[in-house]
């Protein structure tokens, strides 16, 4: 293994360390209290959400989404651990243990070690939070740039209402469309191929995700986004 590929493995290593002891603090900010609380799921999708907008956004379109694919998936660490924590749903834990063991972003790693990093180049468009149905149609249009950037905002589509298993749900579902987005911009724009296959992949299986999801909310709390 070569030097930047040692560089990220230990970047992620580091990253899943620090998620599954004590929580990860992005930017400055300090990890939510492990309590179950929604200003604990609130928080880990803030410091997502804000990690990944750090990002250094270019028009390369691996660059980018492989870089944005770092903090995104910290976040989801964080989230699986919230619901073994607090969650009793079988369906929704088994879902939450398959998206914590998916190879699919250890390999974007992988392949982000011997890609050229972003120039340093003043930030696009301030990122929009899109509604999830509009998000493919709408990023057709836009550079890679501003396609991903305005992929990363994660606005979860129902209220929260204190229960785990919902609360998680609603908020997983929305940290899954952000990186289905940018997956679909890679696959658009994108031209190293073994990462637009990785992105294949990161579609197929989050989007059944979200299906498996939306019916735990439909069938056990009448909840339909």
């Amino acid at each position: 293994m070569d030097a930047p590929s040692r560089h990220w493995a230990a970047l992620m290593a580091l990253a899943l360390l620090q998620c599954a002891t004590a929580g990860r603090a992005i930017r400055g900010i300090a990890p939510a209290p492990a309590n179950g609380s929604l200003q604990d799921l609130h928080g880990i999708m803030q410091r997502t959400e804000e990690a990944m907008l750090a990002v250094i956004p270019c028009d390369n379109a691996d660059t980018y989404f492989s870089g944005a694919i770092l903090p995104h998936r910290v976040g989801a660490v964080e989230l699986c651990n919230w619901l073994s924590e607090h969650g009793s749903d079988t369906v929704l834990l088994n879902i939450s243990s398959a998206v914590y063991n998916s190879p699919t972003e250890n390999q974007i790693y992988e392949i982000k070690a011997q890609l050229p990093d972003c120039p340093l180049t003043p930030a696009p468009a301030p990122a929009k939070s899109l509604p999830a149905h509009s998000r493919a149609a709408s990023m057709i249009s836009l550079s890679p740039a501003v396609a991903i950037r305005s992929s990363i905002p994660m606005k979860e589509a129902a209220p929260l209402t204190g229960n785990p298993d919902h609360d998680w749900a609603i908020a997983m579902v929305a940290h899954h469309q952000a990186s289905i987005a940018m997956a679909r911009v890679e696959m658009q724009h994108g031209t190293n191929q073994p990462l637009k296959a990785r992105a294949s992949e990161l579609i197929v299986t989050q989007t059944l995700q979200v299906m498996q999801m939306r019916q735990v909310l439909s069938s056990q709390y009448a909840t339909v986004i």
